[in-house]
């Protein structure tokens, strides 16, 4: 089951040599996270398709990539009407490959912050 948290690039069985718990990963596990939050249900229970991808969980030809484009799909079309633009913003930066493969974890760091954290607090406050 948390698998389906978990970013595609730790769900490849194939890449045994990526980080193991990478600021990355963390942001796209709380993208899915705030998503079921937003909408108030979970993921599954969202639209048609991710209910079938998640009966797909555990299988062999379990798709990762159609999961991750499938909620961020999710959050541009319908989240922004439950949550606002922000929130869903927040959301969509999470899950997306918005990120540059190539920064280290401190400015990995920085870009939650900046992208993130900041937008986060503007919604609270």
């Amino acid at each position: 089951m948390k698998r389906l948290y978990s970013h595609p690039d730790r769900q490849a069985q194939q890449n045994a040599n990526i980080i193991t718990c990478g600021m990355r990963h963390d942001m796209y596990s709380l993208g899915v996270v705030l998503l079921e939050i937003g909408m108030w249900k979970p993921f599954r229970h969202m639209n048609q398709t991710l209910h079938e991808i998640y009966n797909m969980r555990g299988r062999e030809d379990f798709d990762t990539i159609t999961l991750r484009e499938s909620l961020v799909k999710e959050a541009k079309n319908n989240l922004p009407c439950e949550t606002g633009s922000i929130y869903a913003s927040v959301v969509v930066c999470c899950l997306n490959r918005t990120m540059p493969q190539n920064i280290n974890e401190r400015e990995m760091k920085e870009v939650f912050y900046e992208r993130v954290m900041q937008k986060l607090h503007r919604i609270i406050v």
